[in-house]
Formats: structure tokens, C-alpha cells, sequence
């Protein structure tokens, strides 16, 4: 079953898809996202292969190639987004000074393919509230219009443009060397948000890129800004401000963020920003 839920005279669209077979090729138009609601599929683009599993979706655009396989014995749901080429220009231009460069990227085959976990986007968030909304749809036909592609348009600018700027910082010659590169580099980074509090010592991180310690701690520095370390740190360490905001303890949130001992923690905390924790608590009188 493949339903249409809205379409309009710019060629925007949303569509519904449940199906348990299913091997050919699919179009991607304008700019699309196909994010999976319950089960698994395996995308073939550029030769790579990509199982997008659920809450998770790829991205792709009118030129980009691609082939899905649907093997399962349970309905394999999925949520399809097309939005015109027109709005993504029009949004790009508002918000950019220099948006030509962005737009090809985003509307050629210099798009960066590859699948993301919808809770650690924008687009990933609006995404997740279409699901929600055509859930709860009585007849599965929850009210939309334009517009609401224009706040779509304005996740995808604010999502890609990271990607954008980010792969921008491999300077390799060749395009697919840096889009592999920074495919080993997003895996890694990946990999260490759902894994923050685990032993994630070098060794691990770099095997997990399919890079040598100095290539990937050079590399993902350049990228990110941040050291492997720096990174897990400062996340971390964001973590930590958000729970001390919700009222617990010093003591209790060193713990929780694995640090040996408060003064440790408070240290860190300090430096990254300029405040001690006990700044954090939602009750403090100024």
C-alpha cells in the first residue's frame, strides 16, 4: 500500500507506504526524505548500501539513483517526503547570503547520502510529529497545506547547512573521498552519542571509522572543531547542566556523568562554562 495523504501544485508531497515485499528502483523529487515507521529497508545509492531501520531516514534529489529492498514478514511502515526544488531555493536564498554553492549541493549529485536517526535532527523532529499527526488522523488524512512545507524547506537548509560546512572541512580532491571520509566521521560521531557513557577509548572510536588513530583524531578535529575527547567531554558535560537545571544534585549528576569525584566535575564543568555547577540549580536566589 502506497497512499498518498497530500500533494499540491508545487509538487509537494506526503505519502504513506506499508508494505512486506518489495525490489525495484524509487525516485527521489525535488528534495526528499523516506524515513521508516516500523521495520527496515535497504537502500542501494552510489553503490553503497544503507539499512534504514525505524525513526531512521535517508535523504536524496532528483538526480540521485537509488533501489529499496522490503523483505519482512510484518508490514514495513513508512513516512515519504517530497518538497519542491522552488521552496528550497526560495528558503536558501532568505536565510543565506551565499546560497548558490548550498543549493547545488543539496539539489545535485553532491548531495551527502546517508541515513540519519530522526531524533538528532530538525527534520528528523518535524518528521516525527507528521507520523504523529497522521496517527491520530481519524481517516489518515491529517489536515495539510504549503506552508507547512516552507517550515519542512527550513529544517532541511538548517540540517544540510551543517553537513555543508562540515564536509567543506575535508579538503581532499576528489568528492567521493571526502564524502566517505565523512561518512566514517558522522558513524563515529553517531556511535558516540548513543554510546556517551560507555569505555569509548580511541582505539574503539577509530576502528568504528575505519581509520588510524592519528587520521581520525586529525580528522575529526578539523571537522567538528573538537577533539574525540573534547567532544565526549562537552557533551557530557551539556548533559550534566541540563539535569543540575531540573533541580539534582552536584553529587548526584558528577556520578551520573562518570566523573571520579565532584571536585573533578566541577572543574570541568567550570571551565566550559565559566560558572560552577551549583550556578545550574532551578531554585538559586541572586
Amino acid at each position: 500500500m502506497n497512499k498518498e495523504l497530500f500533494r499540491d501544485d508545487k509538487n509537494n508531497s506526503l505519502r504513506i507506504s506499508s508494505l512486506k515485499r518489495f525490489d525495484d528502483a524509487i525516485s527521489f523529487k525535488g528534495f526528499a526524505a523516506k524515513m521508516v515507521l516500523s521495520g527496515k529497508e535497504t537502500y542501494f545509492v552510489k553503490n553503497k548500501k544503507f539499512i534504514v531501520s525505524s525513526n531512521e531516514y535517508i535523504v536524496g534529489n532528483d538526480e540521485t539513483i537509488a533501489s529499496i529492498i522490503i523483505k519482512s514478514s510484518e508490514e514495513v511502515k513508512g513516512l515519504c517526503l517530497d518538497v519542491s526544488e522552488k521552496i528550497i531555493r526560495e528558503v536558501a536564498a532568505y536565510n543565506l547570503e551565499k546560497p548558490d554553492a548550498f543549493v547545488d549541493f543539496l539539489l545535485t549529485n553532491k548531495l551527502f547520502i546517508h541515513k540519519y536517526d530522526a531524533k538528532q535532527t530538525s527534520l528528523g523532529y518535524l518528521l516525527n510529529d507528521l507520523k504523529d499527526k497522521v496517527q491520530l488522523s481519524h481517516n489518515g488524512q491529517p489536515h495539510l497545506n504549503t506552508e507547512l512545507f516552507y517550515s519542512i524547506a527550513e529544517c532541511i537548509v538548517s540540517d544540510q547547512l551543517y553537513v555543508f560546512e562540515k564536509l567543506g572541512r575535508i579538503n581532499f580532491k576528489k568528492q567521493v573521498t571526502n564524502q566517505e571520509l565523512f561518512r566514517s566521521l558522522q558513524s563515529a560521531k553517531e556511535f558516540i552519542d548513543e554510546h556517551l557513557f560507555a569505555d569509548l577509548n580511541l582505539d574503539v572510536l577509530a576502528s568504528t571509522a575505519f581509520l588510524s588513530k592519528y587520521h581520525f583524531i586529525r580528522l575529526f578535529k578539523s571537522v567538528y572543531n573538537y577533539s574525540p575527547y573534547q567532544y565526549i567531554l562537552h557533551k557530557r558535560l551539556n548533559l550534566a547542566a541540563s539535569l543540575l537545571r531540573k533541580g539534582k544534585s552536584v553529587s548526584e549528576v558528577s556520578i551520573e556523568m562518570g566523573f571520579s569525584d565532584v571536585p573533578t566535575f566541577s572543574k570541568a564543568f567550570k571551565r566550559l562554562f565559566n560558572e560552577s555547577p551549583s550556578h545550574f540549580y532551578p531554585n538559586k536566589q541572586f
